[in-house]
């Protein structure tokens, strides 16, 4: 037996006629709408849809600007969350580009220590997180600027004094 459904549809290029249409539920489970009654059985209920169409394409953008605001929303807190840097760590990583500009400014090999602090700075400073695109480039900056000032006799350590404390430096 066919399930029938009649709903009043208001179309919004008609003014405020509305059109009556049915949906037949068919007994194979599918589903016609026609402008003719359904076949005899079932039962018919009256659905009116109060908004216009303008009301409703209104109703609508306003649903997507609210889900396309929401989406901004959990990406700021999913960057905000992958803000993970303590101040430890920002003294940590002002250290090794300290002794790291140092000791690269006196002509020492740093390749190995700075493997091993690119490795924990990957960690500290997640790659792509807002963290390393605002400390990466802060570390590289202060690596170059105090290899420039030992290399031009600008810094306060030796070299000797730099050898020093760069081979007794607790690396990651």
């Amino acid at each position: 037996m066919a399930t029938i459904l009649v709903v009043l549809i208001q179309a919004a290029f008609l003014g405020t006629a509305s059109a009556e249409v049915h949906k037949c539920k068919l007994e194979d489970g599918s589903t016609l709408f026609s402008e003719e009654p359904c076949e005899d059985g079932g039962t018919i209920e009256f659905n009116r849809f109060e908004r216009t169409y303008n009301e409703y394409e209104k109703a609508k953008m306003q649903l997507e600007q609210r889900k396309k605001e929401l989406a901004l929303t959990e990406r700021y807190w999913r960057e905000q969350a992958a803000t993970l840097a303590t101040d430890d760590d920002i003294d940590q990583m002002t250290t090794y580009a300290v002794i790291i500009g140092r000791a690269t400014g006196c002509g020492i090999n740093t390749e190995n220590e700075s493997r091993r602090v690119g490795a924990w700075m990957d960690r500290r400073f997640p790659p792509g997180s807002s963290d390393q695109k605002i400390y990466l480039p802060i570390f590289m900056a202060g690596v170059q600027q105090h290899a420039q000032n030992q290399s031009n006799g600008n810094s306060p350590d030796s070299c000797s004094a730099v050898r020093q404390v760069y081979s007794t430096m607790p690396w990651p």
